[in-house]
């Protein structure tokens, strides 16, 4: 499917664009808008027992919208770092997706999350973010 993802993910999501069931979501989405994207269309689609593979988890943005998705959605299934550039976790259990809160961070151009990240994603960003946002500090999810 040509476009960005804003305007093409919604429109696929499970039931509504043809796609069905799928066992692994690889993400490749870079910033933290186009990563959210994808996770908010489609992880409602994977299968549990399925696998979500971020390929760009080194990318601080990248990983701020992973992160926030998961607390968010209360997935708390391990994040296991691949190679120090990509991470995956796989689905233990179905989640219904909250797609206001999605709807309204993309109204506000998802500016109150990326201003939180800094220009660049500096490390130190990432802890910052990670307290306001009371996601547990696991060590694994940093490495």
């Amino acid at each position: 499917v040509k476009g960005f993802f804003s305007d093409t993910m919604p429109k696929h999501k499970g039931g509504q664009g043809g796609i069905g069931p799928i066992a692994i979501l690889r993400m490749d989405g870079d910033m933290f808008a186009s990563t959210s994207d994808i996770l908010y269309a489609l992880y409602e689609s994977l299968e549990v027992g399925g696998f979500v593979i971020i390929d760009d988890w080194f990318i601080h943005q990248c990983r701020m919208a992973v992160l926030l998705f998961r607390q968010k959605q209360g997935i708390s299934d391990t994040i296991h770092n691949i190679d120090g550039q990509a991470a995956y976790w796989r689905k233990g259990e179905d989640v219904v997706v909250n797609h206001d809160e999605y709807l309204f961070m993309r109204e506000q151009g998802f500016s109150m999350y990326e201003e939180g990240l800094g220009k660049g994603g500096a490390v130190k960003d990432y802890w910052k973010f990670a307290h306001e946002m009371e996601i547990p500090q696991e060590a694994s999810w940093f490495k």
